[in-house]
């Protein structure tokens, strides 16, 4: 009976552990896109033995200058020893600052 009790601890205890280690990595992802300024938006997402399939993902990234970078894809596959990608746009603006932030900017 003491023995069926444990198994259910070490369970439990394994099971509380996962989510912890789950909620840690999800504050930290987070927390980097915040810091780098990143939006991501994806759809489509399939999970199969080859990999991993995306419809379409899109990275917005807009930096401290104001710079935008927004790479965009659509139909990615990412297999164990490769990643294709049927189609790659990147768009890019450079931010508008004024004479004293691009001051500032280069001084850094």
């Amino acid at each position: 009976m003491f023995a069926f009790k444990k198994k259910y601890q070490i369970l439990i205890l394994t099971l509380l552990l996962l989510i912890l280690i789950v909620v840690y990595g999800w504050s930290r992802w987070q927390n980097l896109k915040r810091e780098l300024g990143l939006e991501i938006n994806w759809q489509g997402l399939y999970l199969n033995w080859q990999g991993i399939n995306l419809t379409n993902v899109t990275i917005k990234q807009v930096s401290a200058q104001g710079n935008i970078v927004k790479p965009s894809g659509q139909h990615i596959r990412l297999s164990w020893s490769k990643l294709f990608i049927q189609q790659l746009d990147v768009a890019w603006q450079a931010g508008h600052l004024s004479n004293t932030q691009k001051k500032d900017a280069l001084d850094v």
